[in-house]
């Protein structure tokens, strides 16, 4: 699954948005505190996923390891991914991560 993940990796595409910027979920200088992202804000398409070459487990653990590799990352505010759905066809799904 490991090359799997890697390939759906080249497929990503966005959807809402993460509450108006990635500095918002990893901090940054100068930037005010945004106010918590509704779902929608939170959540991301993943498009053009190879039928059933990957699990909703595996989306997870590879968008955890992404994002545990960024050095502003918290992990002690839990896991980055709160849900995954993949459609039933397996070729696209939705990420939830935390605000």
């Amino acid at each position: 699954a490991a090359f799997g993940a890697a390939g759906a990796a080249t497929g990503l595409g966005l959807h809402g948005g993460l509450g108006g910027g990635v500095a918002g979920m990893f901090g940054g200088a100068g930037i005010a505190p945004l106010p918590p992202a509704n779902k929608k804000q939170r959540e991301i398409y993943v498009g053009n996923l190879t039928a059933g070459a990957l699990t909703a487990q595996g989306l997870r653990e590879l968008f955890d390891n992404l994002m545990a590799s960024i050095p502003t990352f918290d992990p002690s505010r839990g896991p980055a991914v709160l849900n995954v759905q993949i459609c039933s066809s397996g070729m696209y799904a939705f990420v939830e991560f935390r605000d």
